[in-house]
């Protein structure tokens, strides 16, 4: 399901009332960075229950207004593809529900939010992203 809503303000302007995007169990394994290039007043977003393993850098770019992200249900890689992630994550108000690495095997069942920058020890190597090993005392 997806749903977003434009109200006429004060003096017929238009104003641009939250946006909601519920794109949840559908199965979805890739986005493209661009998935939500435009949607700039974007204030939800469930990305729930779908197949994802990795997420692209700058996937939530100029998403600003985004308050609320979930994306239980998947089932995500925890590796240097995801540090940008988790440090988007840390630096904004952004309410996530818990949400737990699937991958690498010794990160299974870890909760994402209780990562930091520091648990990856990653080497970027032009447009790719290396990891030579975690950090994370288990």
């Amino acid at each position: 399901m997806i749903s977003c809503h434009l109200a006429y303000g004060i003096n017929n302007v238009l104003t641009v009332v939250p946006l909601l995007r519920f794109i949840e169990n559908n199965n979805i394994q890739t986005l493209s960075k661009y998935t939500f290039r435009g949607l700039k007043a974007l204030t939800h977003l469930s990305l729930s229950n779908n197949k994802l393993q990795i997420l692209p850098r700058d996937l939530f770019r100029h998403l600003d207004l985004l308050t609320d992200l979930d994306l239980r249900g998947n089932v995500l890689r925890c590796d240097c593809k995801i540090k940008w992630l988790v440090e988007r994550l840390s630096e904004t108000n952004t309410s996530v529900p818990p949400v737990y690495c699937a991958n690498p095997p010794e990160l299974h069942g870890h909760l994402l939010q209780d990562l930091s920058v520091q648990d990856f020890n990653c080497i970027s190597a032009g447009q790719g992203t290396l990891q030579r090993m975690s950090r994370i005392n288990l």
